[in-house]
């Protein structure tokens, strides 16, 4: 795919409801059968989104049907999939959350787990924190800030590539970094991608999935 497809409106080819589904979320949306996608391999998510409309965007190539170069997209996958296997042996999911750092990567982290179907709660607000049940069967998503004071058997931090590591940010990026770390009583996953300066550090260019065997064995 080019990206100068993107700039297409794909509103002329949902005119033929043969090419579109019939009902559901994605009622009107062009039909893409389960399992399939596209892997943008030369450009980021950031281009994609750049080049048109959110709305256009949405119908023409869901979220969730693409990976990009580099692409937080990789880190939802290997995330989501931790998650599944441990829900599959038997690990409550009240003792799990997901740790992220920009309001986006929760939007998208949230909309990843209603995809697949995962069951979360997602504090990302003041009325959602205080409606949190910590008995729920359920994954909490939030940020590294709200984390503070909380524990867990098990936490993932993900979009470490993306935090702040010049001059001015290193240090408050380090200090919410170490405290979603120290949420995790027993398992830590932690995912990057991109070439941020914390993923430089901390994974010596490795991907998103590097120890996924280590950790989906668990």
């Amino acid at each position: 795919m080019h990206i100068d497809h993107a700039n297409h409106d794909p509103r002329q080819t949902c005119r033929d409801p043969s090419l579109c589904h019939h009902a559901g979320p994605y009622q009107g949306k062009l039909v893409k059968p389960y399992g399939w996608g596209t892997v943008l391999s030369n450009i980021t998510h950031q281009q994609f989104a750049n080049a048109g409309p959110e709305d256009s965007r949405e119908i023409l190539l869901p979220d969730h049907l693409a990976i990009f170069k580099g692409d937080f997209a990789e880190e939802l996958d290997f995330a989501a999939a931790c998650l599944r296997k441990w829900q599959a042996n038997g690990v409550n999911l009240q003792e799990v959350a997901v740790l992220y750092n920009r309001y986006a990567q929760g939007e998208r982290l949230a909309r990843r787990l209603q995809h697949d179907g995962i069951p979360h709660q997602w504090l990302c607000d003041s009325a959602r924190k205080k409606a949190y049940d910590s008995e729920a069967d359920s994954v909490a998503l939030m940020t590294l800030h709200s984390s503070k004071g909380l524990e867990f058997e098990r936490v993932i931090v993900i979009g470490i590539g993306e935090l702040d590591a010049g001059d001015e940010g290193r240090q408050q990026s380090a200090r919410l970094l170490y405290v979603g770390m120290t949420r995790a009583k027993r398992y830590l996953v932690m995912t990057s991608s991109g070439a941020g300066g914390f993923s430089r550090v901390l994974g010596d260019g490795q991907d998103a999935s590097a120890g996924a065997e280590h950790t989906q064995a668990r």
